[in-house]
């Protein structure tokens, strides 16, 4: 009830930021006058669009609550699935950018309704009651802290084509938005996977088990570990070859940007596991103040590098990866305060994870210099075995004896909760 309450306040907020967006798109993109109004439309739906995704997400967020975010792992890839095949089915049928809008607003509500069956079959109590004034002022400060790290997230996600684009020729940022198309996919994913972990997490936190509540966090850090460089050292192997077959050689950036757009994805990855932990725990207060310090931070340096240092793609590359250091240090003090874990890491305990995971990615850079997929049958064969080989690799020589016994635990728990998904 006070959830429903804070979005109709918000309401009119968003209505008049898409009214004035609306009004503008034409001018800010510089379209020809008779693309204005197909390009205003669609912005138009895309202010539905906005409003529909805030209060549908609603149903996930009560699955999250209740430890059950598993319970949706296996509908959402589906739904993006879906999502695409919209979008594609827009495109084809010739409707222009409104029908790329109305597919947008399709598939958040396809998904939203989903959704509310998962929940009102998982939890008995999904409803809304009337809130009362004091717990709706709370929710409404604490929402406004979360509408802050939205917009410092966006920020610290979307700098790096403000920044290039500001700065360099439109085919430099056209091959920059592709080349990296791989490794923000990846992040996508392992946000997925640590969403649907991080509720159990919570439960402990919540229950006051702060010792299950720090292991289960290093099982998850694990995770993502294994998996993102993983993933990374067979992006940086096979990308080229991926954007050849797809939109050819000459707007692939090269495997030294892959290389380091492969170590931001791995890094965006553990930053998001403390900062949705933190969420969890209902201090969103900290992320914000440290992340907004850690944007300002990577624009400026990624600005610097891009523009009077001249370093292209590499320079932007490394300006992010040092500003988002930053954040990178702040979340996890901030998790282990939270989660009452004094005392210092020991160094010799993250050597061996960073030496495995710079090797494969620096194989992985190799093997891009000198093997090439020249179809896509022999692309899906190399990555299959291209990644098997990594994970096990990361496995084996990465984790000691009882992180891989704790990894494989926590797998087939997760498998698990899967198959007893409904």
């Amino acid at each position: 009830g006070a959830a429903l309450v804070v979005w109709l306040l918000f309401v009119p907020l968003v209505v008049a930021a898409g009214a004035l967006g609306v009004w503008l798109a034409p001018v800010i993109l510089d379209v020809a006058p008779d693309q204005e109004l197909p390009l205003r439309l669609a912005a138009a739906v895309l202010v539905v669009d906005a409003l529909a995704v805030t209060v549908l997400t609603l149903p996930r967020s009560a699955l999250q609550g209740e430890n059950l975010g598993y319970t949706r792992m296996a509908i959402s890839p589906l739904m993006v699935a879906v999502g695409g095949a919209l979008m594609v089915a827009a495109v084809k049928l010739d409707t222009g950018l409104p029908g790329v809008a109305t597919a947008t607003v399709l598939t958040t509500t396809l998904t939203g309704w989903v959704f509310w069956r998962i929940t009102r079959h998982r939890i008995h109590w999904f409803g809304a009651a009337r809130p009362g004034r004091q717990l709706v002022r709370w929710f409404l400060g604490l929402s406004l802290w979360f509408l802050g790290w939205k917009f410092v997230l966006e920020l610290i996600l979307a700098s790096d084509i403000l920044v290039l684009a500001f700065f360099a020729p439109m085919t430099l940022v056209a091959a920059f938005a592709l080349t990296k198309f791989v490794t923000d996919s990846l992040v996508q994913v392992l946000s997925l996977l640590v969403q649907a972990t991080i509720p159990g997490i919570g439960g402990q936190l919540g229950s006051g088990n702060l010792a299950r509540a720090a292991a289960l966090r290093a099982e998850v850090m694990t995770l993502v570990w294994v998996v993102g460089t993983a993933a990374g050292a067979t992006a940086i192997a096979w990308n080229g070859s991926f954007l050849g077959l797809w939109v050819g050689d000459d707007l692939f950036a090269g495997r030294g940007v892959t290389l380091l757009l492969a170590v931001l994805a791995v890094q965006a990855a553990m930053i998001r596991t403390d900062t949705f932990l933190i969420d969890v725990a209902l201090e969103p207060k900290v992320k914000v103040i440290a992340g907004s310090a850690s944007a300002v931070l990577s624009i400026v340096l990624a600005a610097v590098l891009v523009g009077p240092l001249d370093r292209g793609i590499t320079g932007l590359c490394i300006g992010l990866l040092v500003g988002r250091s930053l954040l990178g240090v702040a979340a996890p003090l901030a998790v282990r305060r939270i989660l009452g874990v004094g005392g210092r890491t020991p160094v010799l305990s993250l050597l061996r994870p960073l030496v495995v995971g710079l090797g494969l990615l620096a194989l992985g850079y190799v093997v891009a210099g000198e093997i090439r997929a020249d179809s896509w049958i022999a692309l899906v064969a190399a990555v299959g075995v291209t990644l098997a080989l990594n994970l096990a690799v990361a496995i084996v020589l990465g984790l000691g004896g009882p992180q891989r016994r704790r990894l494989v635990k926590r797998v087939v728990a997760m498998a698990g909760q899967l198959r007893r998904t409904p």
